[in-house]
């Protein structure tokens, strides 16, 4: 009877577990319901995911890693994002147990320092002006012709964004860096900067009035993301939320951006952009950053499993 006993428990852990783990990942799939992709080929957060998380797990049988990126890595299934024990936070492909914050700041000082430099910050801004410049007739100048092809344009419902890229999921443009060489040099600068693996980026985000993004999260939250202020005209507001339901935002937390100013976000937590219907368009320089609690060699496996190449 003892035996029968114990394995009735056995049994009665184990379905627990079980429920347990459908209950999280339907709860999952629920606010994933609510957050938005994109339809770009080449997004590894939105498209890519199971071609990277291949790649990885192939690369790891060949490489020693710490415990922790190994065991995280292993965990990665194809088009299965990882369950987050936190609230608000769904990283759409890869999940380290890191500490979580939304905001962080404070661990990122010495970035915002290095950025708002005078001699950093004029020269960021004048070659962003550059790039934006039209002759007084207002036909835009040759220069500008050619930097207008560098500008990407983002899905969005309504609106207009566009992104100018210095590293691109790990790969550094040439072109953009010729286009503005201080600009590419002040990013490079950055010890903590995340730029030679596909979770990295760094780029000049440019919004217009009536631009709709919808709420969305990163692909992992192995980054911090940073935010400097170029043109900061009023209205324009930055959402990190618990979830969304019915259409709003549970939970929420609001940042706006002021010029010459940093934020720092994990952008593994829901967010989004609320633009104003007129005015000016809002810029910013968004460069990916280590998170803080992640190691040397951690930072090293991971360039390793996730290069561009």
């Amino acid at each position: 009877l003892a035996a029968v006993v114990a394995a009735l428990l056995v049994l009665l852990l184990i379905l627990r577990t079980c429920l347990a783990r459908t209950w999280a990942r339907g709860a999952r799939a629920g606010s994933a319901a609510s957050i938005a992709a994109c339809a770009n080929p080449q997004c590894v957060r939105c498209v890519r995911y199971r071609a990277v998380a291949a790649q990885a797990q192939r690369r790891l049988s060949q490489l020693p890693c710490p415990p922790a990126v190994a065991q995280a890595v292993v965990s990665m299934k194809a088009g299965d994002p990882p369950i987050s024990t936190v609230v608000g936070q769904h990283p759409t492909l890869l999940r380290m147990n890191l500490p979580a914050a939304r905001w962080h700041d404070a661990a990122f000082a010495h970035v915002e320092e290095t950025l708002i430099r005078p001699d950093t910050f004029e020269a960021i801004d004048h070659e962003l002006g550059e790039l934006l410049k039209v002759l007084p007739s207002g036909e835009p100048d040759l220069r500008t012709e050619r930097a207008e092809a560098l500008w990407s344009r983002n899905d969005t419902p309504s609106g207009s964004w566009r992104t100018y890229y210095f590293i691109s999921q790990g790969v550094r443009q040439a072109r953009q860096a010729r286009q503005c060489p201080r600009t590419a040099a002040a990013i490079s600068s950055l010890s903590d900067l995340m730029g030679d693996n596909v979770f990295g980026n760094a780029f000049f985000s440019r919004m217009a009035p009536g631009t709709t993004v919808e709420p969305h999260c990163g692909p992992t939250n192995l980054r911090v993301r940073c935010h400097l202020g170029l043109r900061t005209p009023p209205g324009y507001t930055l959402t990190l939320a618990e979830g969304v339901r019915d259409g709003k935002p549970v939970g929420a937390q609001d940042r706006t951006w002021s010029r010459q100013q940093c934020l720092f976000f994990d952008d593994s937590f829901i967010h989004f952009v609320t633009a104003p219907h007129k005015g000016a368009d809002r810029i910013v320089l968004i460069v990916d950053l280590w998170h803080p609690a992640l190691t040397a060699a951690d930072r090293a496996a991971l360039d390793t499993l996730f290069s561009p190449t």
